[in-house]
């Protein structure tokens, strides 16, 4: 074994095959999308990223099996990124669903694959951009990726929609946010006036606008954090000029975040011109109390890599329920790092801390070396240093989307590249060759890596295709390339609505053929369920459609459907116990089957989650109608005022409310409940005849 201290560890070819495919990954990824193919943003950005990191891969093993050496930075942060990959690797192995930690869904950003594929990001870029041109190149492409982004969205505010082809609105922000801060730092400290220079002027300015317009509050306040820190480090290290940008960075940035926010000055001028979407997510305390429950169950690895929704919506707080967001199934806690806590437990957390401590240590290490700001290098390494904190902060306060992500992987891997640019950080370079006992474990170990990674690419692939399809309709082409429990609900859903359709279909005069069509849809809506619930047990959605299918029977008097329904709706409750909507749907699959006992039981318990819970009104209204109809009017008083205390505007409660006071001896109060109903519908006829036949001390209902 040999260590020494490289600037181009790879072999040449492969060397630039990875260069020039994270210089096109840098530049397109902001703005990627297939336009007409899969309708989501995301997922051709997946795709993208995963295609490029697979190329990039394959010249990797190749060069590497050509040349019988493999070659590590001796870099901390490259061997805690390795640390965290196995984490989720066993993580995943012994989650509570091992195909959701694996592979999960297009969308899904904590996978193991998609953790896999930032770490080969994370050391390929270490590789191939450890020079002064190529860590140019880098930032040249962000630039020029922040110009063509900029440039489309104000085409889309002008001529389109308004939406963007980055993601989300407040990802938007963070990644101008990040091109302002870069910006800032190049031309800072860029040694003179150069292309590179003017091109972080430009980025700059345009980066600036688009911040203002996107007006993502915690963007500003890291914006301000490093404009302030960037102008301190100029005059620390010789600079005797003010730094005027870093100042009028720090000033504007300071103005909104004081006046920037929803209903102050600066604010309320932006939302004129793009209003700002809500940022709804868990917060602080909602993540910690989760969290707090989570591991007592499962502390050193957690509940599984992308399953954070599955603990959150056990334990969420009761707070949560009162909220307009109670039936919102979150992914992510209030940050990305954070949430890992749940679902990679304590061990995966702290590799998370490790891994960002680490890389602050390199950076700060890296500016170390940097005696002068007129050595050529100082500029890379400020700017490496300001990004790759920046999304790491971004990480552990927000949850980023997919580019994000793919953003921090490639400026980890700048930093480490640093590290070896400036002479701190050496590789070590192991002559497996050389040792022929070695040679052929190690040939053997790159050809099952390059399998593994062709697999997990073709599984990408598969589920890019499936959703493909299902954006565009074909839910049944999407199930047969991708056979998961999504896809197979989306079907049953299908189906569910047909039999609705069955179900109302009154103008068929032949009832044989329509029990035909209905048990024909029932079958199918059923056998799809189910598989649903056999792929992803864990999932209470599946359950929900499995009890929908059964429930939408029970009109139709299908043998058994009345215990597969409530069965169904309880094993979801088991899983999502704190749902006021499954308890309500529960109740009203008892009072179908008029079992008003249990009707009431868990209509009571879905409104002590939900105090204010709108939709229960309906179930209370007719609970207190059969009651009323049987002549049991101190219960049906009960439960119709109920219904009016939730739903103060519910006309038939209050209607039936009123006929229940005048059967209980109290005209006076029927009275004023009906002119409560007339004044909100002033031209009823049976309202106004009530109210006449009171005054005239007859019942309100002509006998």
């Amino acid at each position: 074994m040999e260590a020494e201290n490289i600037t181009s560890p790879a072999p040449k070819p492969a060397h630039k095959l990875i260069y020039w495919a994270f210089s096109l990954l840098t530049f397109i990824l902001s703005f990627f999308v297939t336009f007409g193919v899969s309708g989501s943003a995301y997922a051709d950005k997946l795709i993208l990223f995963s295609t490029i990191v697979l190329v990039s891969f394959f010249a990797f093993v190749i060069s590497r099996l050509r040349e019988g050496i493999i070659i590590l930075p001796r870099s901390i942060a490259f061997y805690i990124s390795v640390l965290l990959l196995l984490v989720y690797l066993v993580a995943s192995i012994f989650s509570l669903n091992s195909s959701a930690s694996f592979v999960g869904t297009i969308f899904d950003t904590e996978t193991f694959w998609v953790i896999l594929f930032l770490v080969m990001s994370i050391y390929l870029v270490s590789m191939a951009f450890n020079s002064l041109g190529r860590l140019a190149m880098l930032f040249i492409s962000l630039f020029a990726s922040s110009l063509i982004l900029f440039i489309t969205q104000v085409v889309s505010m002008m001529f389109g929609s308004g939406s963007n082809l980055f993601g989300s609105w407040y990802d938007l922000g963070i990644f101008f946010g990040l091109t302002t801060s870069l910006a800032l730092a190049s031309w800072q400290f860029a040694p003179r006036v150069t292309f590179f220079k003017w091109a972080s002027i430009v980025t700059f300015l345009i980066s600036g606008v688009a911040l203002i317009f996107t007006n993502f509050i915690l963007a500003w306040i890291l914006v301000a954090i490093f404009a302030l820190s960037l102008g301190i480090v100029s005059l620390t290290m010789g600079n005797k000029s003010v730094p005027i940008l870093p100042c009028i960075t720090f000033v504007l940035a300071l103005a909104f975040i004081i006046f920037g926010g929803q209903g102050r000055l600066l604010g309320n001028l932006v939302d004129r011109v793009t209003p700002a979407p809500l940022d709804v997510r868990p917060s602080w305390q909602g993540t910690a109390e989760v969290a707090i429950q989570s591991l007592k169950d499962n502390p050193l690895l957690g509940v599984g890599p992308n399953l954070f929704q599955r603990q959150w919506v056990k334990y969420k707080p009761a707070s949560v329920n009162q909220s307009p967001y109670f039936a919102t199934d979150f992914n992510h806690g209030v940050g990305y790092i954070p949430s890992s806590l749940i679902t990679v437990g304590l061990i995966g957390f702290l590799a998370w801390l490790a891994l960002i401590i680490s890389l602050v240590f390199e950076n700060f290490a890296n500016l170390k070396k940097v005696k002068s700001l007129v050595e050529p290098n100082s500029v890379y390494i400020i700017s490496t240093a300001v990004g790759s904190m920046y999304l790491w902060v971004i990480s552990i306060l927000y949850v980023p989307s997919l580019p994000i992500i793919i953003f921090t992987a490639i400026l980890s891997g700048a930093t480490i590249a640093c590290g070896i640019l400036v002479g701190r950080t050496s590789t070590t370079i192991i002559p497996y060759i050389s040792f022929p006992k070695s040679k052929l474990l190690i040939q053997t170990l790159f050809v099952i890596l390059a399998i593994g990674a062709i697999s997990v690419f073709y599984l990408f692939f598969q589920k890019y295709r499936a959703w493909a399809y299902s954006s565009r309709g074909d839910v049944q082409k999407a199930l047969t390339i991708d056979n998961s429990d999504t896809y197979q609900r989306l079907v049953s859903e299908r189906y569910m609505t047909d039999l609705e359709a069955i179900v109302a279909d009154t103008s068929e005069d032949d009832k044989a053929k329509l029990q035909e069509e209905f048990s024909n849809q029932f079958n199918f809506a059923v056998e799809a369920a189910k598989k649903a619930t056999e792929l992803d047990g864990t999932n209470y959605n599946n359950w929900i459609m499995l009890g929908r299918v059964y429930q939408a029977a029970l009109s139709v008097g299908v043998s058994d459907a009345s215990s597969y329904a409530t069965d169904s709706y309880a094993k979801a409750i088991e899983l999502n116990p704190t749902s006021p909507a499954l308890r309500l749907e529960l109740a009203r699959v008892y009072l179908q089957m008029d079992d008003r006992e249990n009707a009431l039981k868990y209509l009571s318990e879905a409104l002590a989650l939900r105090s204010n819970y709108l939709e229960a009104s309906p179930t209370l209204f007719q609970l207190g109608y059969l009651e009323y109809k049987e002549g049991n009017y101190t219960q049906a008083r009960l439960y119709l005022e109920q219904a009016i205390i939730i739903n103060p505007d519910y006309a038939n409660a209050k209607y039936f409310l009123a006929l229940t006071y005048y059967e209980l001896g109290d005209p006076n109060q029927a009275g004023v409940l009906f002119e409560n109903i007339l004044s909100t519908n002033p031209n009823n006829k049976d309202i106004m005849d009530a109210i006449a036949n009171l005054k005239a001390g007859l019942p309100p209902i002509a006998q």
